[in-house]
């Protein structure tokens, strides 16, 4: 008698492991893709806080000492030469688009690297939230003079809305 020795797999437990395999794709591809989703809104989150903060530190700054120099990146991100808060004119020289250059250069949009994180937005008659997921929005009041931060985070939610008051 003749006893053959069984090597390998039918072709049943073959297909049962492909489905089984297939199977765990499938359910992994769709929590990924959600994990994904709620990590660009709290990256979002966080770049809107830290944009605050940089504003809220530096306004600080040049309300203790006006003659203090301010450390700013250009939209590429290079250093550029420190410029002190006060205008040669003796305006406050930091206005919105100094801080949009510097967060465009610091920041980068969660959503997709084509859409800058910052952009100005002059909007009469109300307030608006960028279009733009990821994107933040800059907008000089002057009737209360505060400097007030747009982002939008999610669809179908309302941005974030932060004032930063200019003393």
């Amino acid at each position: 008698m003749v006893f053959r020795i069984k090597k390998g797999f039918t072709l049943v437990e073959l297909l049962v492991v492909v489905a089984i395999l297939g199977i765990l794709a499938a359910v992994g591809i769709v929590s990924f893709g959600g994990f994904t989703g709620n990590a660009k809104e709290n990256v979002t989150k966080d770049n809107h806080k830290k944009m605050v903060n940089f504003m809220q530190t530096t306004l600080l700054k040049c309300s203790i000492d006006p003659s203090t120099k301010l450390n700013f990146v250009d939209a590429y991100g290079n250093p550029e030469s420190p410029k002190s808060c006060i205008a040669p004119d003796g305006e406050l020289s930091l206005i919105e688009t100094r801080f949009e250059t510097h967060f465009v250069g610091t920041f980068t949009n969660p959503y997709g690297p084509a859409t800058s994180t910052a952009s100005s937005s002059v909007v009469v008659g109300g307030r608006e939230c960028p279009k733009e997921l990821g994107q933040s929005a800059l907008e000089w009041v002057p009737e209360n003079s505060t400097i007030e931060l747009r982002t939008r985070y999610k669809k179908g939610e309302d941005c974030l809305v932060a004032r930063v008051v200019v003393e």
